[in-house]
């Protein structure tokens, strides 16, 4: 039996669900704008997959130098991000902050660490 690759369709991510929610503790995504999980099959054996999501990275805040004193403006970025993201079912949002004051606002609203990673990025 030869191995197969493909891109599963919604109705496919049955076969990865209780992966990707039990091995990883991951929410799965609920549409296909959301995640692509290519696969590789055995016969109608899934033989392994990669998750690909659509993630929201808090890459920059600023603050404008007379307000950084003020710890309102920063975490009323951050309550007006959560509060729009939370309306995007399905997906993520990382951060890598550097202070201890932003590790506090990212456990405030619900973040978890993964770790110390080291992260890649690929720009397309």
């Amino acid at each position: 039996m030869a191995f197969e690759s493909k891109i599963l369709t919604l109705d496919e991510w049955d076969l990865v669900a209780p992966i990707v929610r039990g091995v990883f503790r991951n929410a799965m995504p609920t549409t296909e704008a959301q995640a692509v999980f290519p696969a590789v099959m055995h016969g109608e054996n899934l033989a392994g997959f990669i998750h690909l999501e659509a993630l929201f990275h808090y890459n920059s805040i600023w603050v404008a130098p007379e307000h950084r004193n003020n710890p309102r403006v920063a975490m009323r970025l951050m309550l007006d991000a959560h509060e729009r993201l939370s309306q995007l079912h399905g997906f993520s949002a990382i951060a890598m902050p550097e202070a201890e004051s932003h590790i506090k606002m990212y456990k405030r609203f619900g973040g978890r660490s993964l770790g110390v990673h080291e992260v890649w990025r690929r720009d397309y």
